[in-house]
């Protein structure tokens, strides 16, 4: 006896694309944050407008604290490694091998 063929479940894609709409909204939530906030911390911004930033990007996208503060750590996070990688070159470059492990 053959079973019949089983039904393509509508709900299933439903969801897919819910997700996938989802997941593209929160990427467009980090790159966004990512690039203010990189911009801000580089131009050196006073820590109180780098806040009121965030505060003004968590309301726009609808976004949780928690989801701001793991955007702002990878901001500050890179922000740190690339002085340190500038630091590491220039002391490179000035053939400071004290320099260069310390910045390392």
């Amino acid at each position: 006896r053959q079973r019949p063929p089983l039904e393509h479940d509508l709900s299933d894609d439903q969801d897919s694309d819910e997700e996938a709409s989802a997941q593209a909204a929160v990427d467009v939530f980090v790159e966004t944050a990512l690039d203010i906030l990189a911009g801000m911390i580089e131009d050196g911004n006073a820590v109180d407008n780098i806040v009121l930033e965030v505060n003004a990007l968590k309301f726009a996208y609808n976004r949780s604290v928690a989801d701001c503060a793991a955007v702002s750590l990878r901001a500050d996070l890179a922000s740190a490694h690339d002085a340190a990688a500038k630091a590491a070159a220039a002391a490179a470059k000035n053939k400071d091998p004290a320099a260069a492990e310390e910045a390392a």
